[in-house]
């Protein structure tokens, strides 16, 4: 569980260490009791995820190509799958868009506690955030608020203001350096059930990489038998599904 997380919502996307007993990693599981409804949304959505890859590495690329360079080559020194692929296994070596293992997503009224992220590998993180509209979620182009949230840098001196950037907003740091956070919603947000604010963080898990290096010595087979996929995840969720603001947390050592 993250321990530096405050409030609200809090989810992942892709692949991270641990498991149950006899796993090494995992995707992110559903958390318990969705409908057949919502799992049905679920499952429409993750044929979407390869979708982006290109646009994402696009993006990355656009900001710095040396951190587009690391990231790949974090990515390929350990085989590691990209958040989009559906199992370890399928893992392309050659694949042009790695660029990250996972991503964490947060929204409903998110804040957290100062910190720095010391398991993000990747020396930079890329990050999206936008208001959006809780029925349609559609970004809103334009949010009147009063400050209040946004990321802060303290020891930096620095807060971007989600509140006075209205759009799709950006941003390129180094997560794992920087002391940061994400600060309270001033009260108008809180109280307007019409809007929510969202935010996307693509990284490389430091110990999802030493677990793909030591993958580097087994057979597919052998991975194949240590890792939840999509697959498994699937018929096993309802088991191993935790009650947190993760939906699930594995953990265990290869």
């Amino acid at each position: 569980m993250n321990k530096q997380l405050l409030g609200r919502i809090m989810k992942g996307i892709g692949f991270f260490p641990g498991s149950d007993a006899d796993k090494s990693a995992g995707v992110y599981s559903r958390k318990a009791c969705l409908s057949p409804h919502q799992i049905e949304l679920n499952n429409m959505q993750w044929t979407k995820l390869q979708k982006y890859d290109k646009f994402i590495y696009s993006r990355i690329s656009h900001f710095s190509q040396l951190a587009t360079q690391e990231n790949q080559s974090l990515m390929e020194a350990a085989k590691l799958p990209n958040f989009s692929q559906l199992e370890w296994t399928s893992a392309n070596p050659k694949e042009e868009c790695k660029s990250f293992s996972n991503v964490i997503v947060t929204q409903d009224r998110f804040f957290n506690k100062p910190h720095q992220d010391l398991n993000d590998l990747n020396a930079w993180t890329y990050g999206i955030f936008s208001f959006l509209s809780i029925r349609h979620f559609h970004p809103l182009p334009t949010v009147f608020t009063p400050s209040g949230h946004g990321l802060h840098f303290p020891e930096l001196k620095m807060e971007i203001d989600f509140s006075k950037k209205p759009g799709i907003m950006e941003l390129l740091w180094k997560t794992s350096t920087n002391v940061h956070h994400t600060t309270k919603h001033s009260p108008e947000i809180i109280n307007n059930d019409q809007i929510t604010h969202f935010g996307c963080y693509f990284q490389i898990n430091h110990k999802l990489f030493n677990v793909g290096h030591k993958f580097l010595k087994i057979s597919p087979t052998e991975i194949k038998s240590k890792v939840h996929g999509y697959l498994e995840r699937n018929v096993k969720e309802q088991k191993h599904a935790k009650k947190t603001q993760l939906g699930i947390v594995f953990f265990a050592k290869y």
